[in-house]
């Protein structure tokens, strides 16, 4: 494809991007449809109400970035990246026992 074309789907299109070929793999687009709520540590699903307890994320441990003041960007950002992944463990479990 040429380079116009290419940036008009990533503007208009960006879904296409984040498709998968292979049928088993998980995409973002389907984990962001799982619409639920963290109440006490348990997972609770907008539409059905149904409720499940919240495995614990063992993988994800925080170390000295919980306490990163606002000057600190190595420590921030570290502590942003161990974020954004214990939120997508949890769209994944959501993800998971929702199927």
């Amino acid at each position: 494809m040429e380079i116009g074309e290419l940036k008009r789907l990533a503007k208009n299109e960006m879904f296409r991007f984040h498709q998968s070929l292979k049928s088993t793999a998980v995409s973002i687009e389907q984990l962001n449809q799982v619409k639920f709520d963290l109440v006490n540590g348990y997972v609770v699903f907008k539409d059905t109400g149904i409720r499940f307890k919240l495995e614990p994320i063992v993988c994800v441990k925080l170390g000295e970035e919980q306490f990163a003041e606002e000057d600190d960007r190595a420590l921030l950002s570290r502590l942003n990246f161990k974020r954004a992944v214990t939120k997508i463990i949890i769209k994944l479990q959501a993800y998971k026992f929702n199927l």
